[in-house]
């Protein structure tokens, strides 16, 4: 099953839709597509200030350049991020190591160039660099280092957005990762560990063809806000071959034939400014599916599947928050949960992944964010060939970290991993100590 008996009718449909609908949108006044990683900030941040240290980011205005190109509708994100991580005990070997991760991000904002409402232009680039501790000493099944992955420059997002009605309908078309818009919240990304960072990693161990940063295909995403506090979200997207996502691979493969099927998913959320229970402090409730299409795998070397779907649940509430706290400030306890029911052909069919946020609980550091973490996969009970030795076991990993928002633009994410039951048994227990460090320029 290729995309293009999806995404051809499609085109015609959103383009039929977006010059039918009524020009009732707002501005956007930021965001790129990747989550905290491609925050872009309004021109109003970039007004240079009396303190270098008070900036928005490193490069502050560019003298009045970046001022006057965002007001003028096209805004720049460029950031840099650093995972340092060694295992001083356990694993296959001992070792250190370094990962990099550099993004670019540009953002057309079609309404201040040319009055077009709700219509924007995205794109996205990485150049990703270093060698993974997980991969050349640990050999765990959760890398420890949240941007090994991909390791070249390559081109990400790629796609035309419109919003509809004041931001209440949104399609975005073109190249897209799906874990920009399912299965992701905020404090995933205040982990080191890929086991959660982004988006927790279970979805992409069972054949359902699930994309995501750094690698991009084509798609169509809608969301809908279906009542007040609840939307539904919907995206149709191409499977990527494995050469589309070779380590030497740029993102730049734009066929719609050289796929490896269709992936859908859906996922509906229920965000409650005062919570459940009338709390007085904002939740978020997600349910969602994700289903592929796929070229015939096996987990096992014995039987092939070309089909696979996964389900997945994802809670979170505040619970305290300081006096005078913003909505994102406070204590945050989350959970999410993945489950794949046929466990014939999905390799971790049982997922989950829980922690607690505390971002503005310290006196006079508003904006760090202290966090603990766990996730937990279990094997599949069907595993064999060259995995046959997990078959059955799990591996888990626990976090705890501390990320010092030095300033605006820099940040200091000190953290400590142990790796349980390490690739399923194989290899010792494994204690983590590691830092990230992030700029944005």
């Amino acid at each position: 099953m290729k995309l293009s008996a999806f995404i051809l009718p499609l085109i015609c449909v959103v383009g039929a839709q977006a010059a039918d609908a009524p020009d009732t949108t707002t501005p956007k006044e930021k965001r790129f597509s990747h989550g905290q990683h491609d925050a872009a900030s309004h021109a109003v941040h970039y007004q240079t200030q009396d303190n270098w240290n008070d900036q928005e980011t490193f490069t502050g205005n560019w003298f009045g350049a970046r001022c006057w190109l965002c007001d003028n509708g096209v805004d720049f994100n460029f950031n840099y991020s650093s995972d340092l991580a060694g295992n001083p005990v356990g694993g296959k070997s001992r070792g250190f190591s370094n990962t990099g991760s550099t993004n670019l991000g540009m953002m057309l904002d079609f309404e201040r160039m040319i009055g077009w409402k709700g219509w924007h232009f995205m794109t996205t680039a990485v150049w990703r660099y270093g060698n993974s501790l997980s991969v050349e000493h640990i050999d765990n099944e959760f890398n420890v280092q949240q941007n090994y992955g991909g390791q070249n420059l390559r081109l990400y997002s790629m796609f035309v957005e419109r919003d509809f009605d004041e931001g209440r309908f949104q399609i975005k078309l073109g190249r897209l990762g799906a874990g920009d818009d399912f299965l992701s919240r905020p404090q995933y990304w205040n982990y080191m560990s890929n086991a959660i960072d982004g988006n927790p990693v279970g979805v992409f161990r069972n054949n359902t063809g699930f994309s995501a940063y750094p690698n991009a295909t084509w798609g169509v995403f809608g969301k809908a806000q279906v009542a007040d506090e609840w939307n539904l979200a919907v995206g149709v997207y191409e499977i990527l071959d494995d050469a589309q996502t070779a380590m030497d691979a740029h993102g730049t493969g734009f066929s719609f034939t050289n796929g490896d099927g269709v992936n859908v998913n859906a996922q509906l959320t229920y965000g409650p400014s005062k919570g459940v229970f009338d709390m007085g402090m904002p939740g978020s409730y997600s349910v969602g599916v994700s289903a592929g299409w796929v070229a015939p795998y096996s987990i096992n070397d014995t039987n092939y599947y070309t089909q696979n779907t996964q389900v997945w649940v994802m809670l979170e509430q505040m619970v305290w928050q300081p006096e005078g706290a913003r909505a994102d400030q406070g204590v945050l306890p989350w959970f999410v949960f993945i489950y794949a029911p046929m466990e014939d052909r999905s390799e971790m069919p049982w997922f989950a992944a829980a922690g607690v946020s505390f971002k503005g609980v310290i006196p006079d550091r508003p904006d760090d964010i202290p966090g603990i973490g766990f996730s937990y996969g279990g094997y599949s009970n069907q595993l064999g060939g060259d995995k046959a030795a997990q078959r059955g076991s799990y591996e888990a990993m626990f976090e705890v970290n501390y990320k010092w928002q030095v300033n605006r633009w820099f940040y200091i994410l000190p953290n400590v991993q142990y790796i349980l039951n390490t690739k399923g048994g194989v290899h010792p227990d494994a204690l983590v100590l590691g830092a990230q460090i992030g700029v944005v320029f």
